[in-house]
């Protein structure tokens, strides 16, 4: 799986021109994000999680044009979910 995402992150960054990693996941971000897709898929419907996933990657840039860490900004989203997301499932 890491090689497929590696090859996947490093192809949108080919498309957007920069020679800068633009949108590589480093690995102390992986896990809080794989953890917020787990909670809302097991706590609300398994369709929820992608969408989750990608609302909080939303968060996580505007969390950044207010000057919150890229870091900081992923626990909030985290956190956030866990504080929502119905523990017995759908």
């Amino acid at each position: 799986m890491d090689d497929w995402f590696e090859k996947y992150a490093e192809a949108l960054e080919e498309r957007l021109g920069s020679s800068e990693p633009a949108v590589h996941l480093t690995a102390h971000l992986k896990n809080p994000i794989l953890t917020l897709a787990r909670i809302v898929a097991h706590g609300t419907e398994r369709k929820n999680a992608p969408l989750a996933a990608y609302v909080a990657g939303r968060y996580v840039v505007a969390r950044g044009a207010q000057g919150v860490g890229e870091a900081a900004a992923v626990a909030e989203a985290l956190e956030i979910a866990e504080t929502i997301t119905p523990t017995g499932g759908p």
